[in-house]
């Protein structure tokens, strides 16, 4: 088996954490002698820390732990963990437990003939905006760029060598779908696995807000001008 980079951002998950990170090693040591667990606590106010501290008593060989003083939010803390990522393979569940990791031997094995895994969850529980704000993430990409992104916040497997290999200008959340527009255009393979996502414990969902529109809105824009208009990446 590949060697396996399980990266995990987390903001206030101090309820999650310790079962998602017992559950992903006891998963890996069935299968792989080669991993590692990489945490960036983003910021978080609750005991996400004291959490963090015990786990790596816990796991010394196994997990590193990174930290944030202050919140920078996701997009930021998931480019910074791909690039602490060492093994082949890069893995991204979150540590709010919606994620199960009894599903990575699965997606795995769909990594052997991809490059890029997109999990996509078979069902959400959204408000009535959230499901139209997803919907319209999914819809305007297969428009403007011919590429279907499944799961508009969708976690996501990948070769490591797809984050050196792709290079991305989106300074909002939209760069996890320029990385896979991108992707797809230089011909990496991409499919998608489906995974019955575990009820939120504790926390709320922070991706739907509306702050965040303008910002996709022109990131996704100036992408299309870069690959559509100036022929461009």
């Amino acid at each position: 088996m590949p060697s396996i980079s399980v990266l995990i951002p987390a903001h206030n998950e101090a309820a999650t954490l310790g079962d998602i990170v017992d559950r992903t090693i006891r998963v890996l040591r069935q299968s792989h002698n080669d991993f590692e667990i990489v945490v960036l606590n983003d910021g978080s106010t609750d005991s996400t820390t004291e959490i963090l501290q015990e786990l790596c008593k816990k796991y010394p060989k196994d997990i590193r732990i990174l930290q944030h003083r202050k919140r920078l939010g996701i997009a930021r803390t998931l480019e910074e963990l791909y690039r602490e990522g060492q093994k082949e393979i890069l893995l991204v569940i979150h540590g709010d437990g919606q994620y199960p990791p009894e599903n990575i031997p699965e997606i795995l094995q769909k990594m052997q003939s991809c490059d890029i895994v997109l999990l996509a969850r078979t069902e959400k529980h959204y408000s009535l905006f959230r499901h139209i704000l997803s919907g319209c993430y999914r819809w305007l990409p297969r428009m403007l760029f011919g590429v279907d992104l499944y799961d508009s916040g969708c976690s996501k497997c990948m070769r490591r060598e797809v984050v050196w290999q792709i290079p991305v200008t989106s300074r909002g959340i939209f760069v996890e779908a320029e990385r896979v527009i991108r992707a797809s255009r230089k011909g990496y393979r991409i499919t998608k696995a489906d995974i019955t996502p575990e009820p939120r414990r504790a926390g709320r969902a922070r991706g739907g807000s509306p702050l965040l529109i303008p910002r996709v809105l022109l990131d996704m824009a100036s992408l299309f001008f870069q690959l559509r208009i100036l022929r461009r990446g």
